[in-house]
Order: C-alpha cells, then structure tokens, then sequence
C-alpha cells in the first residue's frame, strides 16, 4: 500500500472485526480468520483475504490452517495487521476506479516502513 496524504472522502468500510474469536470453533466457511503476534483475531472474508498471495496459498494447502480457516501470523503484531485487512477491503471496494476518482488510504507515516515489510510477507 502507497501513503497518501488525509483525505476528505470517506474512509473505507470495514473488512473485518477484531475480537475475540474462541479458537475451538472454526469461522464460518467464507471467513478466515487471521491471529497477531498480540493474539488479537481478524475474521475476514476469504475473498477480501485472498487479495494476500500468502494467505490465498495457505488457505488452498492441505495444512491444518486450511483446514481450521484460522492463520497465525505471529510476526505481525495487531495494530499493523488491522490496517492490512482495512486496506484490502478499500482495495476490494475502489479496485475498479482510476488514481484521481479513487480516495485516498491513510497510513501513518510512523507505520510506513513497519507495514511495507509485512505487505511485502504476505505477498499484498
């Protein structure tokens, strides 16, 4: 994801929730749901997760986290995987418009370097 400046327009819906989700129980068959190294949860619709070549192979494995839907990501603390997720959701939502009818994603530039670095694991 680029930086952008603030934007008037309004900011992107959101594409998940972080709560707590009781391991023992597997997300519907249409989430994922995805663990920080903070152990917060993000349920995130597979077709907003899969924007992520890395979450979209691990889901298409046969290891157990397809099997579950549920992906620990214990090198990406929460606070950077929820703007991950936010930003698939306004990807998914503004794919199709061009630069200028598009508004703009904020990152916090003290975020910027940390969430290149993850975009670039998880292949975003």
């Amino acid at each position: 994801p680029a930086t952008t400046p603030a934007s008037a327009a309004a900011p992107p819906p959101a594409a998940s929730s972080a709560s707590p989700y009781p391991a023992s129980a597997p997300p519907p068959d249409e989430y994922v749901c995805l663990v920080s190294s903070d152990n917060f949860s993000f349920l995130v619709p597979v077709a907003i997760a899969s924007t992520s070549r890395f979450i979209e192979a691990t889901l298409a494995s046969g290891f157990s986290e397809a099997q579950s839907r549920r992906v620990p990501l214990p090198e990406i603390p929460g606070r950077l995987l929820e703007k991950v997720v936010e930003y698939w959701g306004y990807h998914a939502r503004y794919r199709h418009m061009t630069g200028t009818e598009r508004p703009e994603f904020e990152i916090e530039p003290e975020m910027a370097v940390e969430l290149l670095m993850v975009s670039n694991f998880l292949d975003t």
